[in-house]
């Protein structure tokens, strides 16, 4: 059995296509997801929805099999509604405890993030309209609103789904337990240089950001992501206030995950 690969620190991050993974599990059975996993699988009734569910559980597990060790299958999940889910158990791989693991899909993109620490991913297709206008008077603080309103057009439009992602990834490596925040409460601008606690990505047709309360060193998992230029991004609000807060309520066009 090979021994944790996962470095301290390190980010491992895949990019797949949700059809190509279904494609790879046509017609196997899905006895290798966890109990709760199943009993929240059968609350799904949107066909689409839970293709999502079942190619982003295999994704996780064999992210972090390849990872941190262990077959795939012995990984289990759990599947809470409406909270980001974790490791319940895991095979005895040289960790201290179970690594960390986030999932986000976006039309057929489906990202996962892995880790020895907490950590956030989103994916965004940003080929989607939206009215990027009013969602960002309900995600731009006080000093990011400054930065955007002096951008022309298309670096606008590019900023925006950079700050959507990343605040989508902040509130998923949220814990739960604290009072809840507007995205409003963290805030976030462009740094250069390393060393940083949150990373965008923008590819042809997608925009990724993670986000973690520790640097994000990343190892990129799959080619699609390979020569993608890492903008490394600051925190600006104060982490002992926000950095664990709990998710806000979604506006309109937001996904539940």
């Amino acid at each position: 059995m090979p021994s944790s690969s996962l470095a301290p620190g390190a980010v491992c991050l895949t990019l797949q296509s949700v059809k190509a993974i279904t494609s790879g599990l046509f017609g196997q059975d899905q006895h290798w997801l966890s109990e709760q996993e199943q009993e929240r699988l059968c609350s799904i009734t949107a066909t689409r929805r839970r293709t999502e569910f079942v190619a982003g559980r295999w994704l996780a597990r064999q992210c972090l099999a390849a990872n941190a060790g262990g077959r795939w299958q012995d990984y289990v999940l759990s599947a809470p509604d409406g909270a980001a889910p974790t490791v319940l158990s895991a095979p005895k791989c040289g960790l201290e405890q179970a690594p960390y693991f986030s999932l986000s899909h976006s039309a057929d993109w489906l990202a996962c993030a892995v880790s020895n620490h907490p950590v956030g991913v989103d994916v965004e297709d940003v080929t989607r309209q939206r009215d990027i206008d009013a969602l960002g008077d309900w995600i731009y603080g006080p000093q990011e609103r400054a930065h955007v309103d002096v951008l022309p057009e298309p670096a606008r439009r590019e900023h925006f789904f950079a700050l959507w992602t990343l605040k989508e990834a902040w509130i998923k490596q949220a814990k739960s337990g604290v009072q809840p925040a507007s995205m409003r409460d963290v805030q976030f601008i462009p740094r250069a240089g390393p060393d940083s606690q949150a990373v965008v990505l923008q590819g042809q047709g997608f925009t990724m950001a993670i986000v973690s309360p520790c640097s994000v060193v990343l190892s990129l998992d799959t080619p699609n992501l390979s020569g993608l230029p890492i903008e490394h991004w600051e925190v600006l609000s104060d982490q002992s206030d926000y950095w664990l807060a709990a998710s806000p309520p979604h506006p309109p066009e937001s996904k539940t995950r």
